[in-house]
């Protein structure tokens, strides 16, 4: 599978979850600009999983930590970094 079709089953998975038009996921978009927001700060960890009920080595912490569960997911967004720095 290449990056693109990559691409498009993530859209498409996306979309899904949050009921969306598959067009409508684009890889430009920005919390802050789609909350309206003019700041937007991550929680740490472990509130997080305070506030869900979960133990924190149980939550992917990979949006906050890099540290990404598989060697595939870390390649790809390894790749995905080189691709959007072009």
């Amino acid at each position: 599978m290449d990056e693109a079709a990559i691409l498009d089953k993530i859209k498409d998975v996306v979309a899904d979850k949050l009921d969306a038009d598959p067009a409508d996921v684009v890889d430009t978009a920005s919390f802050m600009d789609d909350l309206g927001a003019d700041s937007l700060r991550y929680l740490p960890v472990e509130s997080i999983a305070r506030a869900i009920a979960l133990p924190a080595e149980k939550l992917c912490q990979a949006c906050v930590t890099g540290e990404y569960p598989t060697r595939w997911c870390a390649s790809f967004h390894r790749q995905y970094l080189i691709s959007t720095r072009a």
